[in-house]
């Protein structure tokens, strides 16, 4: 059986490709924290507070500099509320037409009614490939 976790973050993968932020709000708690990989470009890595600061901080400078997709592989089930999704970012910058193709990992934490943490995890050394139009293929 699925947890609430899992069926909250399955909801959001599709809404997130279709930037859907009224299907998105819903899934969050105010107190909703994320933490992205430090060292990615465009100052995506760090710390965020609530859905707003990560969706125009994190999700929607993404979405503007890269055509990508999020493409989850596997579904780990941790325990209290916690989910680990492990799979690939896929696609291209907007920017320069070059790959991407970067593994990730996303530790998701409900409560009793929305996702309260996200923990992500990517190389961002591919994320800056991507972007670096001097970079050779």
């Amino acid at each position: 059986m699925d947890t609430l976790c899992e069926q909250l973050v399955r909801r959001l993968y599709p809404a997130l490709a279709a930037g859907n932020l009224d299907a998105l709000r819903p899934l969050f708690a105010p107190s909703f924290e994320a933490h992205a990989t430090a060292g990615l470009p465009l100052s995506i890595g760090g710390s965020y507070t609530g859905f707003d600061a990560t969706w125009n901080g994190v999700w929607r400078v993404i979405g503007r500099a890269f055509n990508i997709r999020v493409e989850p592989e596997e579904w780990l089930d941790c325990g209290e509320g916690r989910l680990l999704v492990r799979g690939r970012y896929t696609g291209t910058s907007r920017a320069t037409g070059l790959p991407l193709d970067a593994a990730f990992a996303h530790l998701w934490t409900a409560g009793d009614k929305s996702l309260l943490s996200l923990w992500h995890l990517t190389d961002s050394a591919l994320w800056w490939r991507a972007l670096d139009s001097e970079e050779t293929t």
